[in-house]
């Protein structure tokens, strides 16, 4: 059975209580052009630091591993003009590494 961790369980007691999840997604990663994933992970706590400002009682982040989703075949993807959607999921996968960007932004949250 999977736990959740929560500051605030005698919220998600309640049960009149409203528990709000800010879905970040891949937001992190929007530009055309590839940059560091010390940039990339700079701007996930950017959107984490707004969703707790905004009130957010969870954030949610989209990743993609292209080796689970992807065959290197030439599909075109709508979401990201210009690119083969192998490379676009490659691109993601590489913006969020497991030791550089996902174990330090948990640690973060």
């Amino acid at each position: 059975m999977t736990s959740i961790n929560t500051k605030n369980t005698a919220k998600l007691l309640d049960k009149d209580y409203v528990f709000v999840i800010a879905e970040i997604g891949k937001n992190f990663i929007q530009s055309e052009d590839d940059r560091s994933v010390e940039e990339y992970l700079q701007n996930a706590k950017d959107l984490v630091d707004a969703a707790v400002r905004a009130g957010a009682d969870a954030v949610k982040f989209q990743t993609h591993e292209v080796e689970d989703e992807q065959l290197n075949v030439d599909i075109t993807s709508p979401h990201f003009q210009g690119s083969d959607r192998y490379s676009w999921v490659t691109r993601n996968t590489n913006a969020t590494p497991l030791d550089t960007f996902l174990k330090p932004l948990k640690k973060y949250c």
